[in-house]
């Protein structure tokens, strides 16, 4: 029941990214940039992995997918779900390194939805969690019984947690990714604007 409300209450706020598909920055991206999915080597990221799911792409989804992974600290097996979070300073610490290497990417208007496009993450894994668990567990391996509708619930309560701290995650999202002369349009763009409209 507790998805089902989630699930109810997220339905209209869905379509917001894709409804504004056409005015987002798009190009080539990983698509599952998550932790599992980076090499590290003395504490330091030198390498995404899992190159089969790389192709065309919004740049904001593939930042937002990046936080939900890495700046969970819980994971998707936190046990209660009412209390998942993010860490916001390594949150703040991931734009910045992201800033610095590829802030041109972005344009202010993807850096004004970051923070619906991480709740969006959240949303959609965990309607991935919840449909897999109620069709049997056939695409997400589990060690027990009902272990993806516990994580469906993790990934809701991490949406929860991004409207709680929305105005921060917002702040986060605009905090300077652009270069000081950047206009609505991104400085580099790998697609054409028919590409992705």
């Amino acid at each position: 029941r507790r998805c089902d409300r989630w699930i109810g209450a997220g339905r209209a706020r869905a379509g917001l990214i894709e409804d504004n598909r056409s005015r987002l920055a798009a190009g080539i991206v990983h698509q599952d940039p998550k932790l599992a999915n980076i090499l590290f080597e003395d504490g330091r990221a030198v390498s995404l992995i899992d190159l089969d799911t790389v192709g065309p792409g919004l740049y904001l989804i593939d930042l937002a997918d990046c936080v939900r992974s890495c700046c969970n600290p819980r994971g998707e097996e936190c046990p209660d779900p009412e209390t998942a979070s993010f860490d916001l300073p390594l949150i703040r610490s991931l734009i910045a390194g992201y800033r610095h290497q590829a802030g041109d990417l972005l344009t202010r208007f993807d850096q004004s939805l970051f923070g619906d496009a991480l709740w969006l993450i959240c949303f959609e894994l965990g309607l991935r969690f919840f449909t897999d668990h109620l069709r049997g567990d056939r695409y997400f391996r589990v060690s027990r019984p009902g272990q993806n509708l516990h994580r469906a619930r993790v990934q809701f309560g991490l949406a929860g947690f991004v409207d709680r701290q929305r105005q921060s995650l917002d702040l986060f999202g605009q905090e300077g990714m652009m270069p000081a002369t950047g206009t609505d349009r991104p400085a580099r763009t790998l697609l054409s604007e028919t590409d992705h409209e």
